[in-house]
């Protein structure tokens, strides 16, 4: 029998125990992993509430990213066998999640990861930097001589984006709530620029720095009143991804300075890009590529070194509260290789 995580009902945290369940077979192209470690997401509380992008059948696995060895494989898996060290890449998973012990991977969002990272660290990258590739990388296109506004810089989706302008030559614009913050977005992330929002207006501030230029492209996981609180700073042609909801409130949209810009606003979703084993290739060659040489870092937060529901609670609601948290949060399992 081996742990897992599961939800049963669909209120929030409260909705979630820790089952015993026996190890299930893979079948066609899947993968099991003997998990080492997993990582907490944002989408996992919209999941919890039922209001995530898609439902899942009670009671339901949870979790998109995972680190382990493979200990099964399914007939029809090619690229992988028994004892391959990997990661899981984010998908639309209903139906599977690895959050426990043990996770069911299909093939095509299984991955090695460089031998550069440690295991923390390599549960830790995917959706990050996934998620934000395929806005800044394939979409917007980020070039050289681009501003682009990164609010909640300190979250690990927002030190993802940060490498990511930096590899394709542009200049990221961080925002933080605290002054404890700038320096470690300065000079541990690679921020070329910092707004603390707590004395800053964020458009004015954006102006400023931009030589009144404004952003090209914003990368957005609040949501709410914030779009007001930087529409000054849009640019012309402003593409704005909105990937989250932080706020909890409903988004506010200036709609006079959006058309002035002739911005636009995407609401945005990297699993509609998860369906496409080309565009799946795509964003893991170039997320694997950037942490093999350096250029990508993966900052994690708080490791928990016992997978029980006290530190899984206690984990989601240092996620969820958010107040002085840098990078990524993980739990390990009794797992090790």
């Amino acid at each position: 029998m081996s742990k897992v995580l599961r939800l049963h009902s669909f209120e929030g945290v409260s909705g979630l125990q820790i089952d015993e369940l026996p190890l299930v077979e893979p079948k066609g192209s899947e993968v099991r992993i003997q998990v080492e470690a997993f990582a907490l997401n944002w989408g996992d509380f919209e999941l919890f509430d039922d209001e995530y992008t898609f439902t899942v059948e009670l009671p339901a696995r949870n979790g998109d990213e995972c680190v382990g060895v493979i200990d099964a494989i399914g007939p029809d898996v090619k690229n992988f066998k028994i004892g391959d060290r990997v990661g899981s890449l984010p998908w639309a998973n209903p139906g599977y999640g690895v959050m426990g012990e043990f996770a069911l991977v299909p093939e095509l969002y299984v991955s090695r990861y460089p031998d550069n990272i440690s295991i923390e660290e390599a549960c830790s990258i995917w959706i990050t930097y996934m998620t934000a590739y395929y806005p800044l990388v394939e979409t917007s296109k980020v070039g050289p001589g681009d501003f682009v506004l990164l609010p909640a810089a300190t979250s690990s989706a927002g030190i993802a984006a940060v490498n990511i302008v930096k590899k394709q030559g542009g200049k990221s614009i961080g925002t933080t709530r605290s002054a404890d913050n700038i320096d470690f977005l300065l000079n541990e992330v690679g921020c070329d620029y910092v707004i603390d929002t707590s004395k800053d207006s964020i458009g004015k501030k954006i102006l400023e720095i931009t030589d009144n230029k404004g952003c090209r492209v914003i990368y957005d996981p609040v949501g709410g009143p914030l779009l007001m609180d930087y529409a000054d700073g849009m640019g012309k042609q402003c593409q704005i991804f909105l990937y989250g909801s932080m706020t909890k409130s409903p988004t506010v949209l200036p709609e006079i300075k959006m058309a002035m810009a002739d911005a636009v606003l995407r609401s945005y979703t990297m699993y509609h890009h998860m369906w496409d084993p080309d565009e799946v290739e795509r964003g893991r060659k170039y997320v694997y590529d950037g942490i093999a040489s350096g250029e990508f870092k993966a900052i994690v937060d708080r490791v928990y070194d016992d997978f029980t529901m006290e530190n899984v609670l206690d984990a989601l609601k240092y996620q969820e509260e958010g107040v002085g948290r840098r990078g990524k949060i993980v739990i390990r399992t009794e797992h090790e290789y």
